[in-house]
C-alpha cells in the first residue's frame, strides 16, 4: 500500500485537497444560495472566489510541491492559477446560469455534475502548466 501510495502521492494529495476545495465551494454556494438568498450567479461567484484561494495554496506547498517563495516564480504561479481558475470558472458560472436559470435544474446537482469537469480541467492546468519545479533552476 506504502509503494502505491508513494508512485501515485501527488494524486492521493490532489484528490484530499480537492475534496477541500469542493467541500469549501459547496458549503459556501450553499450558505450564499440557500441561507443568504443570494442569487445563484452570485453564489457561485463569491463560493469560487474563496475555494480558488484554498486551491492554490494547498496545490502549490502540499500536491505539486512548489515551495519556491522567490517573487517571480510566486507571482508566475499565481498568474497562472488564477487565469486558468478564471478560465474553468468562467465554464462553472455559464454552466450553472444555464442549467439551474434556465433548465430549472436542481443547483446542488448541477454544482456536483459541473465540478466534476472543472476539477479535471484544473488538475491539467495545475500540473502541465502552472506549478512547474523548473521554474526554481530558470529565475
Amino acid at each position: 500500500m506504502k509503494a502505491i501510495y508513494g508512485r501515485h502521492r501527488e494524486f492521493f494529495a490532489y484528490a484530499g485537497y480537492g475534496c477541500g476545495t469542493v467541500a469549501i465551494n459547496f458549503i459556501i454556494y450553499y450558505i450564499c444560495y440557500y441561507e443568504f438568498c443570494m442569487t445563484n450567479v452570485n453564489s457561485n461567484i463569491v463560493a469560487w472566489f474563496m475555494a480558488m484561494a484554498f486551491a492554490f495554496i494547498t496545490n502549490k506547498l502540499y500536491v505539486f510541491e512548489s515551495k519556491s517563495l522567490k517573487l517571480q516564480i510566486l507571482v508566475h504561479e499565481l498568474i497562472a492559477f488564477v487565469g486558468f481558475r478564471v478560465v474553468t470558472g468562467a465554464f462553472d458560472v455559464m454552466m450553472m446560469y444555464y442549467t439551474v436559470d434556465r433548465l430549472h435544474l436542481d443547483g446542488m446537482v448541477m454544482k456536483a455534475m459541473v465540478n466534476v469537469i472543472v476539477i479535471a480541467l484544473n488538475y491539467v492546468a495545475s500540473k502541465k502548466l502552472v506549478f512547474k519545479n523548473e521554474y526554481d533552476s530558470v529565475i
